[in-house]
């Protein structure tokens, strides 16, 4: 397990601020380390089968973007994790090939927005 948390927070780009102060970290900084740390509990009780994440990408520039798709594809691939995102930044999920729910003008959809709306239950 530690050779892939490694590997997590090297996707993430916080090794190199593991000795900072999260005072010190920009924004998008502290929601990496946010995220990391979410991961390293997932990781250590593999009981925790679901993740939710509400727009993980702000504050993210494009460079931190692969990073954090590798880390979630490996989360839900190799431990099995649910993870539920909430996000406008398409280019998050774009990849995924689970379910993927869009909602436009209050109507729930199913895949992209051409599909017709599932009216939520």
């Amino acid at each position: 397990m530690g050779d892939r948390l490694s590997s997590f927070l090297e996707w993430l780009d916080l090794h190199r601020l593991r000795t900072a102060p999260i005072a010190s970290l920009s924004v998008g900084e502290q929601r990496r380390v946010a995220l990391g740390s979410l991961i390293a509990a997932c990781m250590a009780d593999p009981g925790r089968s679901l993740l939710i994440l509400d727009e993980p990408t702000a504050g993210q520039g494009d460079e931190h973007l692969d990073g954090m798709v590798r880390v979630l594809g490996a989360l839900h691939q190799e431990m099995g994790c649910t993870i539920v995102v909430i996000t406008h930044d398409e280019r998050l999920t774009r990849g995924w090939r689970s379910r993927r729910l869009h909602m436009d003008g209050g109507r729930l959809f199913e895949g992209s927005a051409d599909v017709e709306g599932v009216q939520p239950g």
